[in-house]
């Protein structure tokens, strides 16, 4: 492992890069770290129209309740043609969910003729979530699942108090991984598990 560490700072080195550097993750970090504390501060899952780093509904940024599918065709079709598409999936991975957005996936890139990628949430934030935000013309998807209490997470290591669960957790990432893209000028749109994506995933 020392040996590849060191060969990757030498690499990064020749090649004009600082491998000790990681801005657009970073970026996440910050903005996930203030949802947190705002969290924390009114006791109720983060809601992003609310929150004062997250955009409200505009060209960028949607949270989409209704005709799911006509949001996301008109969402699509505003992609160029060096764009390519990033589904962001933050919902427990099944072997159902895994095929239904398989299926999503080689619609949107027969029909558009745009490349796909996919990443479950919030894994991918250290391996494609640089990339889509160093890499011009990412066009992104999110899909989260409700906001489920789920497991406490202690504030001290051995104490028993909690002001935050893994739910809550992930869905702070989430936010801040949308609002990073959408500061970095990428387009963003945001479906609810049920309420929209779910027709969206039949539908193909």
């Amino acid at each position: 492992m020392f040996l590849w560490e060191m060969a990757t700072a030498v690499a990064g080195h020749i090649m004009g890069i600082n491998p000790f550097n990681q801005p657009d993750v970073e970026a996440t970090k910050v903005i996930t770290r203030r949802i947190i504390d705002l969290y924390r501060e009114k006791k109720e899952p983060p809601h992003e129209k609310t929150l004062p780093t997250i955009s409200g509904c505009n060209e960028n940024d949607c949270t989409t309740t209704s005709a799911p599918g006509k949001a996301l065709a008109n969402f699509l079709a505003g992609a160029t043609g060096d764009a390519y598409i990033c589904l962001q999936v933050y919902l427990k991975s099944t072997p159902e969910i895994n095929a239904a957005i398989r299926r999503l996936a080689a619609a949107i890139s027969k029909k558009y003729r745009l490349a796909v990628t996919i990443g479950y949430g919030p894994r991918y934030l250290h391996s494609t979530g640089q990339l889509h935000k160093a890499m011009l013309g990412g066009v992104c998807s999110f899909n989260s699942p409700p906001r489920s209490a789920g497991y406490r997470i202690p504030d001290q290591i051995g104490a028993s108090g909690s002001t935050l669960t893994f739910g809550a957790l992930k869905s702070a990432q989430a936010a801040g991984d949308r609002q990073a893209l959408i500061e970095l000028g990428r387009k963003v749109i945001h479906f609810i598990w049920e309420k929209t994506l779910l027709p969206i995933l039949n539908a193909n």
